[in-house]
């Protein structure tokens, strides 16, 4: 599958819980693996995660590249990075989401629209929730990832083997549906 994930876990410090796994090779996730409490090093999570993936398509022709989607769930606000601050996360999110990658916040009892803002995000991928709606929300992002995948498989079936960066936007943002949905 060309579908790969990395994440990093933002509290007290960043630890990587998983280092650019192939979908299908992911372990489930348990409390002892993630289990959220302390303060959030949220940037430092989020610069990490860049890094990660940055290092996984260094070597790889641009059009070998995988499409990237980088999702960025927190239940709190930042609080504890050492490593990055705001400027940096945000000119690096704004020069990558220029090459493609969609990126997408979801905060679970913080102002997520405030926060994605000034992360340079758009709100249309943003969604403002609680972490009682997060079973939900999860829903919801399950069923924009399984659209983004057959919209990469039409695509890889196309005889230009292309996708047009505008149909993968349109295809993750949020609709008013969803956001009923994740109960936002």
């Amino acid at each position: 599958s060309l579908i790969t994930l990395g994440s990093a876990q933002a509290n007290n410090g960043v630890r990587d819980v998983w280092e650019y796994k192939n979908i299908n090779d992911v372990e489930l996730l348990t409390e002892k693996d993630y289990s959220p409490h302390g303060f959030t090093a949220l940037l430092d999570a989020v610069g990490r995660a860049v890094e990660i993936i940055d290092v996984s398509q260094v070597n790889k022709a641009v059009t070998d590249r995988e499409g990237v989607l980088l999702l960025i769930i927190t239940d709190g606000e930042e609080n504890a990075s050492n490593k990055f601050n705001k400027d940096i996360v945000k000119k690096t999110l704004e020069n990558r989401q220029k090459n493609n990658w969609l990126v997408s916040y979801i905060g679970a009892d913080v102002d997520a629209f405030a926060e994605a803002g000034s992360f340079g995000l758009d709100s249309s991928r943003t969604l403002n929730s609680s972490k009682a709606s997060m079973a939900a929300i999860i829903n919801v992002l399950s069923n924009k990832t399984e659209a983004l995948r057959t919209a990469y498989g039409a695509a890889g079936s196309s005889p230009s083997g292309s996708i047009d960066i505008k149909v993968l936007n349109e295809t993750f943002d949020y609709t008013d549906k969803d956001r009923k949905e994740a109960n936002e």
